[in-house]
């Protein structure tokens, strides 16, 4: 039987503004078997340009 799938995200903020998040998936526990870890660290966003007459 395939184990289950993932919990959803922990949202975690770490500033005022809206964008100020990160999200952290955690496996479900195996038994305290040591997991793989992957880490994204994304230094901005994107957003439209606008043209300024």
């Amino acid at each position: 039987m395939p184990p289950e799938p993932p919990a959803g995200p922990i949202r975690l903020r770490y500033g005022p503004a809206a964008p100020h998040f990160g999200d952290l998936r955690l496996p479900r526990d195996q038994g305290g078997a040591p997991h793989p870890v992957a880490l994204l660290i994304h230094g901005g966003f994107c957003a439209r340009a606008t043209a300024s007459t």
